[in-house]
């Protein structure tokens, strides 16, 4: 190795110094020079250090052309990066984005294991006179999901292959877009859409290093180099659907629209009252219609007073929900998911112990005596 070589090198230079002077003073009377004799032995030892530190720290300080990695997610001691370099797939040419990332963080391999179609892993790749082939992915790994069971995913470190079709033999800039979304065993991150960038030497491609991976099946190609799983039905119903949304555009007279408009907001409302009649929201009605019964004693003016409290109490929780939830989103980039709760099973059993215990005092069989303060202002004033 060079850099071992340089060290020997230097190391029989110091040597060769160090004897030169140690003769060199022999000659000279021992007691008037031991200071001077020993001050230059400790000075070559501090130089003899210095080299070693600097000849080590070496092949660092050169590697700083290394290829990069773009971080893609994050989430407390979870991470996943992402770099580009070029490489060679049974003799064809390409680039492989190299995943590294933790073993509790994963991305879906498929639109049917995904949290919703679309949020599979997708990666693409465009640069200047470059043509590329269909993706290459890796075989799956398997997760064990709470909701969906045994799907696929990608964990830890994995690569992907894109190979290069047609070029015109010159160095180019490479863009690779990476889509997804990536979920722990707790908890799903936001979606992300990231870039990663490399330059590479086309003319140099039959010196490219070689790759071998198992790979999943082939995924079908789309005209934008990016790559979907073959749908199914409900996939292909959505997308439907989402192809007359995006090109649905309103017509008729300003008349037409403005009673078109009060239809929607009609609509609107019949659904809001509809969920009065979820089966969450059925335990609840019996107090509201008592609540109501108790304030109809009430004078006009009181009564419209509680009626707006009671709405702005429910319109203050959620614009505080709202609120929470993109100053978390902000701080941390993590999207607030209630959702996720029941992905932990200790969640699960506590919300189904409380969902057991408040049946049991509904049912009389175990009781919850209130302090008497507290219980004569609820049996004896309908307040706020």
């Amino acid at each position: 190795m060079p850099y071992y070589g340089a060290f020997f090198s230097f190391h029989a230079l110091t040597d060769s110094v160090n004897l030169g002077t140690i003769m060199s003073y022999s000659r000279m009377k021992k007691d008037d020079n031991t200071d001077k004799i020993e001050g230059i032995i400790q000075m070559k030892n501090t130089i003899r250090l210095l080299l070693l530190v600097l000849i080590v720290a070496s092949p660092s300080l050169l590697a700083g052309g290394a290829i990069a990695k773009t971080p893609i997610t994050q989430y407390q001691d979870q991470s996943s990066s992402a770099s580009v370099e070029p490489a060679r797939m049974k003799g064809q040419p390409g680039i492989a984005v190299v995943f590294e990332g933790t073993d509790d963080l994963h991305y879906y391999a498929t639109p049917e294991a995904a949290p919703a179609p679309g949020m599979e892993l997708k990666v693409s790749a465009e640069a200047p006179s470059i043509m590329f082939g269909p993706v290459v992915y890796p075989a799956y790994s398997y997760f064990n999901d709470v909701a969906k069971g045994k799907i696929e995913v990608y964990v830890g470190d994995f690569k992907v292959f894109i190979p290069v079709v047609g070029n015109d033999k010159y160095i180019s800039n490479v863009t690779v877009t990476i889509k997804g979304i990536a979920c722990t065993s707790q908890l799903c991150l936001a979606p992300f859409t990231k870039t990663v960038t490399a330059q590479i030497d086309l003319s140099k491609e039959n010196i490219w290093p070689e790759i071998d991976f198992k790979t999943a099946p082939p995924r079908v190609q789309t005209t934008e180099n990016v790559t979907t799983e073959p749908q199914t039905p409900a996939a292909k119903a959505d997308t439907s659907l989402g192809k007359f949304l995006a090109s649905y555009q309103e017509s008729g007279t300003d008349e037409e629209r403005i009673n078109s408009t009060a239809w929607f907001f009609l609509l609107a409302v019949l659904a809001g009252l509809s969920i009065n009649i979820m089966p969450c929201v059925l335990p609840v009605i019996p107090l509201i219609i008592m609540r109501l019964v108790g304030q109809a004693k009430e004078s006009g003016p009181r009564r419209v007073a509680l009626g707006l409290s009671f709405c702005g109490g429910i319109v203050l929780f959620f614009a505080a929900f709202a609120a929470i939830s993109t100053i978390i989103k902000l701080s941390t980039g993590v999207a607030l998911d209630l959702n996720s709760i029941y992905r932990n099973p200790a969640a699960v059993i506590t919300l189904f112990l409380f969902i057991v215990f408040f049946a049991l005092v509904l049912l009389d069989i175990l009781t919850i005596t209130l302090p008497g303060s507290v219980a004569g202002k609820q049996g004896g004033s309908s307040g706020f």
